[in-house]
């Protein structure tokens, strides 16, 4: 289900009110890139010049599992969350590939598209389920 941009600000307002966080409700720029053949949506928080971080979702979540922490964070570091392969407005991938090698390699892509080529040099937030795949990504 898509909402309409004044429908996503109401549900954000929500969020951070019920979390107790006190931020600026702001909505995220959307991108699209295609990194290791596949497209891939990013939340992209803003206030570049700032630390990067990059916000990883475990299984069966999205991007907008981080909103309210982006939305806490935003004005100390440019907070970009993650759509991985086959989850929120990612695309699947074609021959069901889902292996952490595979996301790995769809990261590393996709870091290198945002000029991000070494995932250690960089903070990164993310679930229990991820954490082998940035362990594997920052030994490479």
């Amino acid at each position: 289900m898509t909402l309409t941009p004044s429908a996503t600000l109401e549900h954000l307002r929500l969020a951070v009110e019920l979390s107790g966080c006190d931020a600026e409700v702001v909505l995220p720029s959307n991108h699209h890139v295609v990194a290791n053949g596949h497209r891939l949506h990013c939340l992209d928080w803003g206030t570049a010049g700032r630390p990067p971080i990059l916000f990883l979702h475990g299984g069966a979540l999205t991007a907008r599992t981080w909103d309210v922490v982006c939305l806490g964070m935003r004005t100390d570091y440019h907070c970009l969350a993650l759509d991985q392969r086959g989850h929120g407005d990612s695309e699947w991938s074609p021959v069901l590939d889902y292996a952490p090698e595979a996301h790995g390699r769809t990261l590393v892509a996709h870091l290198a598209t945002l000029g991000r080529l070494n995932p250690s040099s960089h903070g990164s937030l993310q679930h229990r389920e991820v954490r082998a795949l940035v362990s594997l990504l920052c030994a490479e």
